[in-house]
């Protein structure tokens, strides 16, 4: 179970990235296929601002739960970046014992790798916009 639960959630973050690289989340496209070029082109802006705001904050809480996880560097580093005193005991999963913060670090690198594809995907919508169409993948 808890192989199955950390390797669930490094797969989620390392596959986001990926996914909206390539334009794959869901999209509802009923009232949007109808709407003016430039408008559409507009909320797919819109969109991808809220995405990169979204992958920010996980970013952010997986960035603070791995430091409250991590039990090693000295407490001056650790208060530069932002992780807090560290743990008294280095929490493991129940029955295997596997370090949690191992899982944080792995899904982190996914979610820092979304934010910065979220920021691509932000400056390639503003593109779409100025040329006034949208390019093919």
């Amino acid at each position: 179970v808890e192989l199955v639960e950390m390797g669930a959630a490094i797969a989620i973050f390392s596959f986001l990235p990926l996914c909206h690289m390539t334009r794959g989340h869901v999209t509802v496209d009923i009232l949007v296929e109808r709407l003016p070029t430039r408008l559409r082109l507009l909320l797919t802006v819109i969109g991808e601002i809220a995405i990169a705001l979204v992958a920010w904050l996980m970013l952010w809480r997986l960035w603070i739960g791995f430091g409250e996880r991590l039990p090693f560097l000295d407490n001056a580093l650790r208060a530069q970046l932002g992780f807090g005193m560290k743990p008294f005991f280095p929490e493991t999963t129940f029955i295997l014992g596997i370090p949690v913060w191992m899982g944080f670090g792995v899904a982190l690198i996914g979610a820092g790798l979304f934010f910065v594809v979220s920021l691509y995907a932000i400056w390639r919508a503003l593109n779409w916009l100025m040329l006034g169409e949208e390019e093919v993948l």
